[in-house]
């Protein structure tokens, strides 16, 4: 049973910095009110009734804490996520690939295949490319065991370039540098904004003029929107996330065994992989 998933990068950490300042300048004011009573040794009427007001606001500020850290851990993924009904509700299932897409990498007789949803803003994402991909393409990927395939899900609502990032790297494997743009983009995450494109095609040592053709052309605006549909489809709708399965002896699709959710370690891949390398004419 597949995971209806969603991760809302940034938010979280943003949120969570916002109370903290407008937290601080309550805490201070009603310090200092407190100080002024207490060095004015007066105890009227008003003095009491400041008292009792502050302690109701030192009140709403902790229950407001404490809302805003069970929110925090929900988008963190701390909580365990709400479950529904996929479209595709248990696997094996069948999903189509191009084993010569320029998004993919590996063995094209490789037996296994893993796919990967992914958006080059999303800071989970990042996390996986810097700490797990990096063991993974170098155990399984470059040694021939596995077929990696990527594939764009845009999360446009918080992520404003994500899509136009998307399209820049579809640019680059058109000129045969995918995998060098996508380490690039998930590396510098700041500066995917739309004047640092081609500054980005320059250090990539692409044809200028001719990835400044492409990303104005926007050919490739279809083949993405149809990644996040088939992403969708199958009940995914946050990044990164992870189907693994065995390739069809045609090379046309895999047959998806496991799907992953979210940032996972190297182990959990491992497992997957080994029992799906392991299990001949499963």
């Amino acid at each position: 049973m597949k995971i209806y998933y969603s991760l809302l990068t940034f938010k979280a950490n943003s949120l969570a910095c916002r109370f903290q300042i407008n937290t601080c300048k309550r805490w201070l004011k009603l310090s200092l009110v407190c100080l002024l009573i207490v060095s004015s040794g007066a105890c009227s009427q008003s003095n009491r009734e400041e008292q009792v007001r502050m302690q109701k606001e030192i009140n709403e500020l902790k229950e407001g804490q404490r809302e805003i850290q069970e929110e925090i851990k929900l988008l963190k993924g701390d909580q365990p996520l709400k479950r529904v009904a996929p479209a595709k509700s248990q696997t094996p299932f069948d999903i189509d690939i191009d084993k010569n897409s320029l998004e993919s990498k590996g063995n094209e007789r490789a037996r296994v295949a893993i796919i990967e949803f992914s958006d080059f803003q999303c800071s989970y994402c990042l996390s996986y490319v810097s700490q797990t991909f990096p063991q993974l393409d170098k155990d399984y990927i470059r040694s021939g065991k596995v077929k990696y395939f990527f594939r764009n899900l845009p999360l446009t609502k918080g992520h404003p370039n994500a899509f136009r990032a998307a399209e820049a790297a579809h640019c680059a494997a058109e000129q045969g540098k995918f995998w060098q743009a996508h380490d690039r983009f998930f590396a510098n995450q700041d500066t995917l904004n739309p004047n640092d494109w081609l500054p980005h095609a320059r250090a990539l040592g692409l044809d200028i003029p001719k990835f400044d053709e492409c990303l104005r052309s926007g050919k490739f605006d279809e083949g993405i929107n149809k990644d996040i549909e088939e992403a969708q489809s199958l009940g995914i709708d946050g990044t990164p996330a992870f189907l693994i399965g065995v390739m069809a002896p045609n090379g046309k699709s895999v047959s998806v065994h496991k799907v992953m959710l979210g940032v996972e370690p190297y182990d959990s891949f491992k497992q997957a992989l080994d029992e799906l390398l392991s299990s001949r004419g499963k």
